[in-house]
């Protein structure tokens, strides 16, 4: 019995990450209507952070406002088990890629509540270095400054602002990376 109930659970999470892969790969492909019920079959099945993300993600890339909306609220303050989970799925880097999707799609007014709030937790720090701040689920302020400027595009008053903004946190060493304030 034991063995037939280990060997049935074997062949479903086969199952499982088959179709993440599937989904996974429709999703890179920009095939987001299709990945959409995958996403979901498996958050129906295993309501866990990674796919709570997946299909959070794919929501807005949908347009479904309505779990896009649910997903968010669920995972801006997430903080994963280091040692099972990645640290993209931290509450800052969930923002950080809502705030890159919503950019993707055209609602880059909407992005500006996340650079705000990206900008004052990396100003909680003196030490700025990626490295530093991506061990504590904080994206780099490399990462940060290209959002900016993908936010911003159309608007060069408050690129320049809110460049010179998060340059002024910076320390010294991680200045080095040619920011462009």
């Amino acid at each position: 019995m034991g063995l037939l109930n280990w060997l049935k659970g074997k062949s479903n999470q086969e199952s499982l990450d088959a179709e993440l892969q599937q989904a996974l790969s429709l999703s890179k492909e920009g095939n987001h209507t299709e990945a959409y019920p995958i996403f979901e079959k498996l958050y129906d099945k295993h309501n866990n952070a990674t796919n709570a993300f997946n299909l959070f993600q794919c929501a807005v890339y949908c347009g479904k406002t309505e779990i896009e909306n649910k997903l968010y609220e669920k995972l801006k303050c997430y903080s994963p088990n280091p040692k099972k989970e990645p640290m993209e799925l931290s509450g800052c880097f969930v923002r950080y890629s809502y705030a890159c999707i919503l950019c993707d799609v055209g609602r880059n007014r909407e992005v500006v509540e996340v650079v705000d709030y990206l900008i004052d937790v990396i100003s909680h720090y003196e030490i700025t270095d990626p490295t530093f701040l991506y061990i504590r689920g904080i994206p780099t302020a490399q990462m940060v400054y290209d959002l900016i400027k993908k936010a911003f595009v159309d608007d060069k008053v408050q690129l320049n602002e809110y460049k010179i903004k998060l340059v002024s946190l910076l320390d010294d060493d991680t200045k080095r990376y040619n920011f462009e304030a």
